[in-house]
């Protein structure tokens, strides 16, 4: 919309109004009224977008955090627990029906698949179970409600109680499932 060049600065209202060539007097139709704002250099005043430019960056820092999220956890332990076949090799002297714990690459304690599933599992949620910020014993301090697993010396995975009972039992009777 142009003004003219010596228009004062302010509100403009207007309708826009249809005419019938034939009859203009007699069958017209006006729109509703609206107002055209003059600013104070002689331009339109237009509305400011800025709201959307504020919503689009809100919506660029989500999309962010939710790509670094998915990128960054790929690699930190999950809740599932996955079927490994343990593939019992010559190395492996358990009884059969039995298997290493592998609680660490060296751990040959001989366990039912059972026991060398959850070591797994316990393995993969070691982080989780370690108190943010570390605690009393420093970064391996385990959360409430949880203690060292101690399957060997230096094993600082946090599992329940009864699960540290359990794998000092397994070891107590390690030589029992060896051949």
């Amino acid at each position: 919309m142009n003004f003219p060049a010596d228009a004062a600065a302010g509100d403009y209202p207007f309708r826009l109004r249809a005419v019938a060539i034939n009859d203009p007097d007699n069958d017209h139709a006006e729109g509703p009224a609206t107002t055209a704002k003059l600013g104070a250099g002689g331009g339109v005043v237009k509305k400011s977008l800025l709201w959307l430019w504020i919503l689009l960056g809100v919506l660029a820092l989500i999309a962010v955090g939710v790509l670094l999220y998915f990128l960054l956890s790929s690699g930190k332990p999950h809740d599932t627990v996955t079927n490994t076949i343990v593939d019992a090799t010559p190395a492996n002297d358990c009884k059969p029906g039995y298997v290493w714990r592998a609680a660490s690459p060296a751990d040959h304690v001989c366990v039912t698949p059972d026991s060398y599933k959850r070591v797994q599992a316990e393995n993969g949620l070691a982080d989780y179970r370690r108190a943010p910020g570390g605690g009393a014993y420093g970064p391996n301090t385990c959360k409430m409600g949880y203690v060292w697993r101690e399957a060997f010396s230096g094993d600082f995975v946090c599992v329940e109680g009864d699960i540290r009972s359990l794998v000092a039992k397994e070891n107590a009777e390690a030589a029992q499932h060896r051949r």
